[in-house]
């Protein structure tokens, strides 16, 4: 059985850490590896406790979001105000963060992709998100995914240690 490795660089896993804290990141699901669809992403990710998705696109972003919730596919709006969205590009020494516009807002748990109100990842059990801001979050689309909505990779990490 072969191991499944983050595609994470270390400067990536770096700047991400600064956000998290002092944390563990534990692999739950590769996209590349188990599948670019919603029901592969709950098999792996549900009861999980908290996560971050990292997305990798073509225009060399790695944009996501972190909850603190437990995925569960119960079909509900989850309010977190631990959640936020946040980007991570060499164009940016720093890492962008965007909590909600009301401060509570995490995502919804439904039987899609990981769905932030905002950022719909997995969109349709493809590899593709659906974004754009104003309606939980507020943020510059070039900041947040440089435009391309079109992933090369979909990772997402149980949030270990908080």
């Amino acid at each position: 059985m072969s191991v499944v490795t983050s595609s994470l660089s270390g400067d990536q896993t770096k700047k991400l850490l600064s956000l998290l804290g002092h944390v563990r990141l534990s692999l739950l699901y590769k996209a590349s590896v188990h599948g670019y669809t919603a029901a592969a992403f709950h098999a792996r990710c549900d009861w999980q406790g908290p996560t971050v998705v990292a997305a990798f696109n073509r225009a060399g972003f790695l944009y996501g979001a972190y909850i603190s919730k437990d995925y569960t596919q119960n079909g509900q709006n989850v309010n977190d105000d631990k959640a936020f969205l946040y980007s991570i590009t060499d164009r940016r020494e720093k890492p962008l963060r965007v909590t909600s516009i009301n401060g509570q807002y995490g995502f919804t748990d439904a039987n899609t992709g990981p769905c932030f109100g905002d950022l719909v990842f997995l969109l349709n059990n493809t590899a593709a998100v659906q974004g754009y801001a104003g309606n939980s979050y507020n943020f510059n689309e070039e900041e947040m995914h440089g435009n391309d909505l079109r992933l090369t990779e979909c990772e997402v990490y149980r949030v270990e240690g908080e």
